[in-house]
């Protein structure tokens, strides 16, 4: 049998003149300083393995909320809205119900000539609990159209106190009397002020 010749060609690309192809890129057994190992679920810490994930996979997108939202505006309008509402209601009654009646000014004046002594407004009256020498009085802190007269030490059943009559300037007719000096320290809130009978004068309400 003759020899057998073998012919081996050169079949490498660059031999050929071909331009060899790219390589394939290498897959590192090690993760990257960039990955991070997570548990997928809660049941890992039962014996299954971890698993390599990017850390850029971890993070979930957050929900956006813009408060150009219309529904948000219109929620903050009309909240805003019902809380002026509650303001301007607030301060028109100052505290007071609707229902309630506005409070009634009354002009207290001689019953024997019609002129004005006092009245009731503007915490002008203190006490409606007082008695004078003709029955029911009321204890005011101001009165006009009146003449005052010599003080003189009396006993009442407060105790001791330094009065003057108040005489109405039309007609004379003793109305009152004014308390000068109380000798009881707890009866001193009545000093300046005054006593008006009102058996001896006339109310009318007041035009405000």
């Amino acid at each position: 049998m003759g020899r057998v010749h073998r012919l081996f060609l050169d079949d490498r690309p660059e031999t050929l003149g071909l331009t060899p192809p790219p390589l394939p890129p290498r897959i590192s057994a090690t993760p990257s300083k960039h990955s991070l190992t997570y548990r997928p679920n809660l049941f890992d810490s039962l014996g299954t393995s971890d698993l390599t994930r990017p850390a850029s996979s971890t993070h979930l997108p957050r929900p956006s909320f813009s408060l150009s939202d219309s529904s948000f505006n219109l929620h903050r309008t009309n909240a805003v809205a019902a809380s002026a509402e509650h303001v301007d209601s607030s301060s028109a009654t100052n505290g007071r119900d609707d229902s309630d009646p506005p409070p009634v000014v009354k002009i207290l004046a001689c019953k024997a000539c019609g002129t004005h002594l006092s009245h009731n407004g503007n915490n002008n009256l203190i006490s409606k609990d007082f008695h004078g020498h003709h029955g029911k009085a009321w204890l005011m802190r101001t009165v006009f159209n009146t003449v005052l007269g010599e003080p003189s030490s009396r006993a009442m059943t407060t105790g001791v106190h330094v009065v003057a009559d108040i005489d109405c300037t039309s007609c004379g007719t003793t109305v009152g009397w004014k308390y000068v000096k109380a000798m009881e320290t707890s009866q001193r809130y009545k000093e300046g002020c005054f006593i008006i009978e009102i058996p001896l004068v006339t109310m009318k309400q007041a035009d405000v």
